[in-house]
């Protein structure tokens, strides 16, 4: 076996000189004096001699034993070698050992990439920067080499300031007082090193400050007393490595490396503070694999990172406080996988990020007390799949969190109140919320879908969603709520769909909900209900439809909904019941200790008040749930438009007031018949750049007017606000024009 090992060191050596254009010189310690170096026979004994004699493109040689000194190549580009740099053995076998008197290695700063130091075991140096090599700057080739057991009283406990290409190197056990336990300074190209039990007082227990491309290396169980256990302030490129085991009071892993990182394999770092995987990183973060890490306060994966986060898995990762993924990390956080990390108390998968999160995957995450998928994120949230999250407490899915909140798919979260959403008070429209639990074992058990989002909340699906105790849909929601579709809720108590809900909820399907005590649509909802069609819902104790809602109830269309008690339709709602189709609801009775409604088509009804008829509305389809009418309906122009201020817009958003058969009085239920859409009917030239708009409108309402002149980026400018002028109004824009110009129109 040892021929065969020395027949390919041979060859190895062999092919090493044929590409060297100058003299080979010899060292062996073990020869009894030194000679010419010229050969074996007449080798020096030290390795200094052999750097001595040499010149530039010259190759020193360097026999198997323990070389006792420290050596300097003095600005000679050269190629200094064992006899098998490639053979592990050998590499093990030629020591040179600085016995603690300075830096083992010493490069001048002047050498080029043409001197080389390959094949050494380089150990037991001490110096103030550099002990086992001080490199000036120098860009010398280091490779193959075991760099073990020196230390630096300042900086780079194994090497400094080496800028030239360091790899395939085994940097294990330096220790540095300053920073870089294992190197410091060194921006020449690092890869496939072994960088590991490295450690250093302050920062960057592996590397530190350096800025070159850093690839392919293992850098793992290294440690620092302040920040970056594994690499601090290294500004280049950091690819394909595995940077895992280290530890530092923050960013376990890495800390203000401001370069790209991208393709690394990051787990099972800790860090004592915020940070276990990565800290303060503040350039592209991509496609790595985040793991396993720890944070002893905030961001178990990443804190404090601010620029993109793209492309990511980030798994089981876990803080003790905030953020068990991410925590305050305000670049874009997108197409990443999120899952399964946790925090004691807010924020499992995301903590405080406010930057734009969108497309990624959030799930199996879990927070101690609130946010198990998301917490304090005021960003805007867009097309991400939200499941499977979960908080003992508030908010399984997202928490608090301020931004836009859109196209996203929001399901199978749990939490003791809001599974879905808690206390999110931005716009929250166009996602899928389904499948969220709010559990009485944990606190509470209110809120399925949403609890507490004062917001916008619309056109969302909100559907499968479950309470144990009240608002299996949404729970105390005091914004506008509008054109959802909220169906197949449950709640063990009150409110199927929506409970304790107090702002404006208009133009929303509320279909086949159910509560097992009352108001199996709507409980206990105190603001303003128009427009809404409210079908199929069911409650065992009173109030099929609504009950206990004590707001205006106007113009919806309430119809199929039962209970075993009173109040198919409605229960105990003590507000204005105005303009509405209640029909065909089953229970005792259709309204039960409610107030007397007026302007209303109503099942059987020979109750008080004005305007009511018990004619059937005549709808479309009312058995496969149209509930448009028929142009002989008597709802048509039957309604009281008095109290209609502003009217605001039907069900399928056309305008609420339209000549119907005869004249410009409202309909009653939640569709106008023959109203048109609401829409800019015209935008017409009037000379000057200038133009004139005209829009359908209806009485009492007031108009806000938007502009851009860029029609493929629109950034919107407001123009103005106008009154209606009737059915049509007009409104001149007096600034003139050169180029294209978009408008829209909002009702106010």
């Amino acid at each position: 076996m040892s021929r065969i090992l020395l027949l390919v060191s041979i060859s190895l050596l062999v092919g090493a000189l044929a590409t060297a254009s100058g003299a080979t010189w010899y060292v062996d310690a073990g020869v009894s004096s030194s000679g010419k170096g010229t050969s074996w026979k007449t080798a020096f004994k030290t390795i200094q001699e052999g750097i001595d004699a040499s010149g530039d493109t010259d190759t020193v040689i360097v026999a198997e034993g323990t070389y006792v000194e420290t050596i300097e190549f003095k600005g000679k580009n050269i190629t200094l070698t064992s006899t098998a740099p490639l053979n592990p053995l050998v590499v093990d076998r030629t020591i040179i050992n600085g016995k603690q008197g300075g830096s083992v290695v010493t490069f001048f700063g002047t050498e080029n990439k043409g001197c080389v130091l390959s094949g050494f075991t380089i150990r037991d140096g001490k110096a103030q920067y550099g002990g086992g090599i001080v490199g000036h700057g120098a860009l010398a080739t280091i490779r193959n080499n075991t760099i073990t057991g020196n230390s630096a009283s300042e900086d780079g406990g194994g090497l400094y300031h080496c800028s030239g290409t360091i790899q395939n190197n085994e940097i294990t056990a330096n220790s540095a007082d300053g920073t870089g336990g294992a190197l410091y300074g060194c921006g020449g190209l690092i890869r496939n090193n072994t960088i590991s039990g490295n450690s250093t007082g302050g920062s960057g227990g592996g590397l530190s400050g350096c800025g070159g491309t850093i690839q392919n290396n293992l850098i793992s169980g290294n440690s620092a007393g302040s920040s970056g256990g594994g690499l601090c302030s290294c500004g280049g490129t950091i690819q394909n490595n595995t940077i895992s085991d280290n530890l530092a009071a923050a960013g376990g892993g890495l800390d203000s490396c401001d370069g790209i990182i991208q393709y690394n394999t990051i787990s099972g770092n800790w860090a004592g503070s915020d940070g276990g995987g990565l800290s303060s990183c503040d350039d592209t973060i991509r496609n790595n694999d985040i793991l396993a890490n720890s944070a002893e306060e905030h961001g178990g994966g990443l804190a404090y990172c601010h620029g993109a986060i793209h492309g990511n898995t980030i798994a089981n990762n876990s803080s003790t406080i905030s953020g068990g993924g991410l925590y305050v990390c305000d670049g874009t956080i997108r197409d990443n996988v999120i899952s399964e990390n946790s925090a004691d108390e807010d924020g499992g998968g995301l903590g405080w990020c406010d930057g734009t999160i969108e497309n990624n995957v959030i799930t199996g995450n879990s927070a101690g007390y609130e946010g198990g998928g998301l917490g304090f994120c005021y960003a805007d949230i867009r097309n991400n799949v939200i499941t499977g999250n979960s908080a003992l407490n508030y908010a399984g899915g997202l928490y608090f969190c301020g931004g836009i909140i859109e196209d996203n798919v929001i399901s199978g979260n749990s939490a003791g109140v809001g599974a879905g959403l808690g206390y999110c008070d931005g716009t929250i429209q166009n996602n899928v919320i389904s499948g969220n639990e709010a559990l009485e074992d944990f606190p509470l058990g209110f809120g399925g879908g949403l609890y507490g989002c004062d917001g916008t909340i619309r056109n969302n699906e909100i559907t499968g969603n479950s309470a144990e105790l009240n608002g299996g849909g949404l729970y105390f929601c005091e914004g506008t709520i509008q054109n959802n579709t909220i169906h197949d809720n449950s709640a063990g108590q009150s409110g199927g769909g929506l409970a304790l809900c107090g702002g404006t909820i208009q133009n929303n399907t509320v279909t086949g909900n159910v509560s097992a005590y009352r108001g199996g649509g709507l409980s206990g909802c105190d603001g303003t209900i128009r427009s809404n069609v409210i079908t199929g819902n069911s409650a065992d104790t009173g109030g099929g439809g609504l009950a206990s809602c004590n707001g205006t109830i106007r113009n919806n269309t309430i119809s199929g909904n039962w209970t075993a008690a009173d109040g198919g339709g409605l229960a105990s709602c003590a507000g204005t019941i105005q303009n509405c189709i209640i029909w065909g609801n089953t229970g005792e009775s259709e309204i039960y200790a409610s107030s007397a409604p007026t302007y209303s088509c109503i099942q059987n009804w020979d109750g008080a008040g004005e305007g009511n008829t018990s004619s059937p509305p005549r709808f479309a389809d009312g058995a496969n749930g149209d509930y448009h009418l028929q142009v002989w309906s008597l709802c048509i122009d039957s309604g009281d438009n008095s109290e209609l201020n502003p009217p605001g817009f039907d069900m399928d958003g056309r305008v609420r007031i339209a000549i119907g058969r005869h004249s410009l009085i409202v309909d009653m239920g939640a569709y106008e018949y023959n109203s048109p859409e609401f829409r800019i009917k015209e935008i017409a030239p009037v000379g000057g750049g200038r133009f004139v708009l005209k829009w359908n409108s209806q009485p009492n309402d007031s108009y806000t007017v938007w502009s851009s002149n860029d029609p493929l980026t629109p950034v919107w400018n407001q123009e103005g606000t106008v009154s209606s002028q009737g059915e049509t109004t007009l409104w001149m824009d007096e600034r003139a024009s050169g180029s294209l110009k978009l408008y829209r129109v909002e009702m106010k």
